[in-house]
């Protein structure tokens, strides 16, 4: 499954969530809580991602292969490249993101 929630605090004046966030045009902050047993199915970003394990465990697939994920583990996701991200750990996973746009 894909069960799961995400919030942003920091976002672009014209992204989906810049509704209730703050609006910067540099980078976009947010969390996502990704329940034991569901993933994100891959996806390629037009913005550069940086994901930091808050809690938890996590499995990343991209091109450059499968990544484990523990606490406090980070990784950088180039813009325009796939990855997908799963959980099959006992508990929730808690990812801190940002995104850069290119430029």
């Amino acid at each position: 499954g894909t069960m799961r929630w995400s919030v942003n605090w920091v976002g672009s004046p014209t992204g989906p969530d810049a509704g209730g966030a703050v609006r910067n045009g540099r980078v976009s902050v947010g969390m996502t809580v990704l329940e034991p047993g569901h993933r994100i199915p891959a996806l390629a970003l037009p913005v550069t991602r940086f994901c930091l394990v808050i809690q938890g465990e996590a499995i990343l697939d991209h091109d450059a292969g499968t990544i484990a994920l523990g606490r406090l583990d980070g990784v950088q996701v180039q813009a325009g490249k796939a990855a997908a991200l799963r959980n099959d750990g006992p508990a929730s996973l808690h990812l801190l993101w940002v995104d850069c746009p290119p430029g």
